[in-house]
């Protein structure tokens, strides 16, 4: 009798320890990597300069939430989270924040570079990194959209993700009640105006993200748009552009609904046997 009941405790010991470092991660998300820098996490105020933010947002979610019942999107979330984590395994240095509604928050490395424990500000400075991580970040966010997540997980047509990226300064530090690590700053706000303006299925990025991809050979199934001057609310005049999957049997057309116009009625009558014609506006109207 006593050796099942220390087997049991032996049991619930690491039952509870593998609960506590899921209640570490689930709380950190990606910032866990990060444990063994003791100074980074007794500092209260942290700077980053030059990372690579990510925002991903699922189109038409609200709408499909409510034509289904809890079980159905509960655990299509699940499955959408998971495929997101697995993703990033292939990119080490990519972060998921966290995971809120159907918005989800990836960066590239946060770590201070100012390791001196006299100051009361952690910076990370090592703008060397931005460069890798920017373009790690457009490839994992291609592979989420050639996951198609509208067919495999919400069984849905209408489905798909728009996604915002940019490279920027911030802020961050461990809130309470829950712990969590939160980020802060102008770059956030610029990458969010970024993902709202962005078209279903197409990655928006600023123009330091694709100056950084410029170091790189083209990604593989990528179509790189031109860089133009968009207005964003609370941003002002940004210079940005889309990426998308290139298609063998569509064209993409945006985003000026007066052009689309124009362009449209010459794409169907030069190639309406050939190609399927697809439209979106950043608008959602069409």
């Amino acid at each position: 009798n006593e050796d099942n009941e220390d087997n049991e405790d032996n049991e619930d010991n690491e039952d509870n320890e593998e609960n506590e470092e899921n209640i570490k991660r689930s709380s950190l998300e990606g910032c866990t990597i990060h444990h063994n820098n003791e100074e980074f996490f007794k500092n209260k105020y942290n700077e980053f300069e030059n990372l690579t933010i990510c925002l991903i947002d699922i189109v038409g979610f609200s709408v499909w939430c409510s034509k289904h019942n809890a079980k159905t999107v509960i655990d299509s979330m699940i499955q959408y989270n998971n495929t997101i984590n697995q993703l990033l395994t292939n990119h080490p240095n990519l972060y998921k924040i966290e995971l809120v509604g159907d918005s989800c928050l990836i960066v590239g490395r946060i770590f201070p570079t100012n390791t001196n424990t006299n100051t009361s500000t952690n910076t990370n400075t090592n703008t060397n990194t931005n460069t890798c991580d920017a373009y790690a970040m457009v490839v994992f966010c291609l592979s989420l959209l050639e996951s198609e997540i509208g067919k495999t997980i919400f069984n849905s047509e209408t489905i798909t993700i728009r996604m915002g990226i940019h490279i920027g300064d911030v802020f961050g530090t461990f809130m309470t009640n829950p712990t969590k690590f939160q980020l802060y700053g102008n770059d956030i706000n610029t990458t969010s105006r970024l993902e709202s303006s962005s078209i279903p299925g197409v990655i928006h990025v600023s123009d330091r993200v694709l100056f950084q991809l410029n170091a790189f050979p083209n990604i593989p199934n990528l179509e790189y748009g031109n860089i133009v001057s968009k207005i964003l609310k609370g941003v002002g005049e940004i210079q940005c552009a889309y990426l998308n999957i290139k298609r063998e049997k569509y064209i993409l057309v945006a985003d000026d609904l007066k052009i689309c116009q124009v362009v449209v009625s010459h794409l169907l009558k030069k190639y309406s046997k050939k190609y399927s014609v697809k439209i979106h506006s950043v608008l959602n109207t069409t």
